[in-house]
Order: C-alpha cells, then structure tokens, then sequence
C-alpha cells in the first residue's frame, strides 16, 4: 500500500539562526590573509609559552579604557536623572579576541549598571559561524532599557548579515536597520535610530529618519563614522560609531597608522554644531592582528537634561553720592 502526502501538510518551525548557520554551506571565497594570520596567531597561543600574556600586555592590551562624555539634552525637562549609555563596538570575537576577554569586558560593563547599552557592529571577524560563540554572553549585560546594535562591514561581507541580525534578535539585542525605537527613561523620552553600514550595507537616511519626532532627543547608532555630518544635518543629537579601531597601531609622534575615517573621526569624543559625535576605538583587531597603544575602548555616556536657564535677579541701584548725608564732623 502506497502512502499519500497530505494534502495541508503542517507548516514548518522556522529554525533558529544558530542551527540556521550551522547548516549554511560554505560559500567559495578568495584568499583572505589577515584570516590565515588569526589563525596563526590563535595556534601561537597554545604552542609558545607565556606568549598569550606577552601579546595581551604590549600587542593586543586586554585592559579596557573607559572614556566618559557628558551629552546636555535640551529637549529634556530639567531634572536630577541622567541616562548612561554603555557603547561597544567592533568587538572581532574570534580567535583573536577569545570569549573569556569578551566575558570579562562584558561583566565589567554589567558591574557599571548602564541603563541603555549600544553596540555599533562587526561581532565577527571572517564567518557567520563566529557569532555562535556569543552563546551565553550577550545574558550578561541585561541593561533596565535594552540593547540596540547595527551591523558592520565584517558582518555583512561574512555572507549572512540578516541571520547574524536574527541570532542577536534572539538573545534580546535589537538590531536596526535604517529603522528607529522609541523608549521611555526616567529623565524623559528618547528614540535611538540605526543606520546600515555605509560601504556593505543599504544606509537610506529618509527611511531611518522616518517616524522621528523632531523635537525629542534623537540618538543614531551607525558603525560608520562618516555618516555624522549627515546626522548632524538632520539635528541628531548624538551618533555612536565604531570601525576605525582608532587606528589600531599608533606610533609615538605619529598617531594612528590606518585612517578609516576621511573626515578625521578616527577615535573619541566631537562636537560640531551642537551635535555630539562618539567613536569607540573597538575592541577587536583585523587585518593585523595587533594593538599597539590603542587599548581596548568603552564610551560611558552620559546623558542629562540641560540645566534649566537662571533666571537674572533685578540689579540693586546704589544710593548716589549726591544723595548721601554727609559724615558729621
């Protein structure tokens, strides 16, 4: 006896993006050989004694420097709160930058208590298969008002940006994609907007502008640097970003030796027009994997309503000398 199909057969679970990347084939590709140089290094790491601590101390500096900035907002009405904002970006976890480096970054940011933690892109070196090893990470951060994140270069030419996005999505991380949210803090409402990628993604300003109210305060998360003077254009408030890695090797006397940002924005604290700009240095490394006097870099923001205007107290006028009795003699 025959078996017959049926006719309404039962839809299909979506499957998760981890088993969805585990399934993926394996695109061909052309060489990469800051690949095979992670790679290298990664076996170094267990056949040289001692050379993991070397690299970490002078190379690849495991110590995080935390860069605090403090954001007025106008648009808030005065009060005590202030929001803080955790940035990190370009955190490359891969056989470079190992999950117990990213564990201990990620639980000194929990120990902080940030209420909004942003993460400007490229989670993954090479593969997809890379952010499989955030399982069990991303948990620790928990801020009160959530995680939002954009895609970077590494992430999209890794050949899955969207399931990449889908498997951060699953773990409580929204990733926007020229897109906003709106949410609501103790010292009043804010909208954080996200930019795609300027070079590998599809960045529509219009469309991540859509839906804004012009007159709440406005943060843009774009893993791009150069997509401030737009931002500031469009009165932004403040943009995070990452992908310059500050410059990864900066030499004494000569600064960073690779420049990704062809407006200067190769690392830190801008302000132009009333609009703050911040860009993480990252804590990962590509091409060479070194960083040579360019430590790891979270940005600590601070946000808080502008203080309310002081009201000017009406001058006293002085009694003229003509009018003063004179001193009795």
């Amino acid at each position: 006896m025959s078996s017959k199909t049926p006719e309404n057969p039962a839809p299909q679970q979506p499957a998760s993006a981890a088993a969805e990347i585990s399934a993926a084939t394996t695109r061909p590709r052309r060489p990469d050989p800051s690949r095979f140089i992670d790679l290298a290094l990664g076996r170094m790491y267990r056949w040289i004694p001692g050379f993991e601590r070397i690299y970490a101390r002078h190379l690849h500096p495991a110590r995080l420097n935390v860069e605090r900035v403090r954001v007025r907002l106008s648009s808030w009405e005065p009060s005590s709160h202030r929001i803080r904002i955790a940035h990190l970006s370009d955190i490359h976890l891969g056989p470079i930058v190992g999950r117990e480096t990213v564990r201990s970054i990620f639980e000194l940011v929990a120990a902080r208590r940030p209420d909004i933690v942003c993460l400007t892109g490229d989670f993954v070196n090479h593969s997809a298969r890379e952010i499989e090893r955030y399982e069990g990470l991303l948990e620790i951060l928990r801020p009160e008002l959530g995680m939002f994140a954009v895609l970077g270069n590494h992430d999209h030419y890794a050949g899955r940006g969207a399931t990449i996005a889908r498997y951060l999505e699953e773990r409580g991380v929204q990733v926007l994609v020229n897109e906003s949210r709106h949410i609501e803090t103790p010292a009043g409402p804010l909208q954080i907007a996200g930019l795609d990628d300027l070079h590998f993604g599809e960045p529509d300003v219009p469309k991540t502008m859509s839906g804004l109210d012009p007159k709440l305060p406005r943060v843009m998360l774009s893993h791009h640097p150069d997509a401030f003077p737009a931002a500031r254009r469009e009165g932004f408030d403040l943009v995070l970003s990452g992908h310059t890695h500050g410059g990864q090797i900066c030499l004494p006397w000569i600064g960073p030796i690779l420049k990704h940002s062809r407006h200067g924005y190769h690392g830190g604290h801008f302000e132009e027009e009333g609009s703050h700009l911040f860009v993480s240095r990252g804590l990962g490394a590509v091409v060479l994997p070194i960083r040579f006097r360019c430590a790891a870099h979270l940005g600590w923001i601070e946000c808080l309503p502008a203080p309310a205007p002081r009201l000017r107290q009406p001058r006293r006028e002085r009694p003229s000398r003509a009018t003063t009795p004179a001193a009795e003699s």
